[in-house]
């Protein structure tokens, strides 16, 4: 008696199967460390400054309007690239800057939170 091998390979069907069962298995593995560390990630706040210069005398004021604030630790104030001042932290508090003169000026003011992160939260020339 002669005894057949069969030679051919997995059935088409088989194989389409276990690679559609390779793809799912692979997208949630994905999924699953992607959708994870963006659970880590945290959004700093914000605060809302507000620049006007004022009529008469010159000066620029900066004034805090308020936000999500919670963890500021503190705000600096740069005019010109030069870290000039400290501004006040409470929703409110405001700084004038009597030296401007007439030629505008530029103004960053950077806020600092607890957990370390540096926020830009104002960048104008007035």
């Amino acid at each position: 008696m002669k005894l057949r091998q069969n030679e051919e390979a997995v059935s088409p069907v088989i194989g389409v199967i276990l690679m559609v069962a390779i793809t799912v298995i692979l997208a949630a593995v994905i999924a699953a460390f992607v959708f994870g560390m963006a659970g880590n990630i945290s959004k700093p706040g914000y605060v809302v400054i507000q620049g006007v210069r004022l009529a008469g005398t010159g000066g620029v004021s900066l004034t805090n309007m308020g936000g999500e604030m919670e963890g500021l630790s503190s705000m600096a104030i740069w005019i010109n690239g030069v870290n000039s001042y400290v501004m006040p932290g409470q929703v409110g508090g405001s700084l004038t800057d009597p030296l401007v003169g007439a030629a505008p000026t530029h103004y960053v003011v950077v806020a600092k939170w607890t957990s370390g992160k540096e926020t830009v939260v104002y960048d104008k020339v007035l």
